[in-house]
């Protein structure tokens, strides 16, 4: 569980451009919060960096603002977390792509 390891590594020295983060947390009461997540990114980015961090609790609204985020600005989504978080967003995803086709 070594967050900010993970956070360094997605986000220093970053071979993309980066726009936003979006801090989110699976439903298992260990999980590390979405809040602390966030707050962890803004710590490892500094102030001067001109990327938005946002925190969403719940992984169906942090997945729709990212997607809604990628369509507006041509982006990419890396989703990075847990196999918990993983098992959350993976149907989410299916459905969306459902509804695209």
């Amino acid at each position: 569980k070594e967050h900010r390891k993970m956070l360094e590594a997605l986000l220093l020295d970053a071979p993309y451009r980066i726009r936003s983060v979006i801090g989110t947390e699976p439903t298992d009461p260990r999980s590390y919060g979405a809040d602390r997540l966030a707050a962890e990114a803004r710590d490892i980015l500094g102030d001067d960096h001109p990327v938005e961090v946002i925190s969403r609790a719940r992984p169906q609204e942090a997945l729709t603002l990212a997607i809604q985020k990628a369509k507006e600005e041509g982006a990419v989504i890396c989703v990075a977390g847990s196999l918990y978080l993983a098992g959350e967003i993976r149907p989410i995803t299916r459905a969306f792509q459902a509804g695209e086709s």
